[in-house]
């Protein structure tokens, strides 16, 4: 049985999978999540990056309201049109995800929110790109966090 927590990371990377040109979005990307600490980023894909969990402030009688963020790292490629200043690309990359995370903020009826927290260009000589950060509020049974 997968934990609530699982099963909303599973549902980000498939919302993320399914940013294609044919879903009416402007960019084809593929999709990795991090699978341990140190891998190294490709540079070909948008990496789905865990961060931290915390109990939210809030508490509601009988359950336990959680709050986990995730990372979005994405890789910038040479558009076909060179006069694209690479700002403006990185505000297209960032509003397809905005818009697929938020289409489906309850992520499938087990989120309570899903909400973008910041966006930061990445602009080094190893990659250049952005940064998404989003949070999912999120609600389990007290103490048992396999269940609503």
């Amino acid at each position: 049985m997968k934990t609530i927590e699982e099963r909303i990371s599973a549902d980000i990377e498939t919302t993320v999978r399914n940013v294609t040109i044919l879903n009416g979005y402007e960019h084809d990307m593929t999709v990795e999540r991090r699978k341990q600490v140190g891998n190294t980023i490709a540079s070909n894909a948008i990496t789905i990056i865990d961060g931290p969990l915390r109990m939210a402030e809030n508490q509601t009688l009988g359950t336990d309201t959680y709050v986990k963020s995730y990372s979005l790292l994405i890789p910038l490629f040479r558009p076909e049109d060179t006069n694209v200043a690479q700002g403006d690309t990185q505000a297209k990359y960032t509003a397809d995800m905005v818009k697929a995370l938020q289409s489906t903020y309850t992520r499938g009826g087990i989120a309570l929110d899903t909400r973008f927290v910041d966006s930061n260009p990445i602009d080094d000589t190893e990659m250049a790109g952005v940064s998404l950060t989003f949070e999912v509020w999120f609600r389990t049974s007290k103490d048992d966090p396999y269940d609503q």
